[in-house]
């Protein structure tokens, strides 16, 4: 969800600080919380999703998970 986020283009993140806050993401759930909330922010907010547009793409990245 963040690789293709619209919080990595606000952010302006490098390919190698996107997978340095993934990496954390992976591993400290706070982390992840704050960066997954930010990502959801912006696509409810910017880029005009719905609440069920993000549900089923965290569901989506929840699969592909596992």
């Amino acid at each position: 969800m963040l690789r293709r986020g619209l919080l990595r283009d606000a952010m302006k993140w490098s390919s190698s600080e996107l997978d340095d806050l993934i990496d954390l993401a992976r591993s400290q759930e706070t982390s992840r919380l704050r960066l997954v909330g930010m990502e959801m922010l912006l696509r409810l907010y910017m880029n005009g999703e719905t609440t069920g547009d993000l549900t089923e793409a965290l569901h989506a990245e929840a699969k592909k998970s596992k």
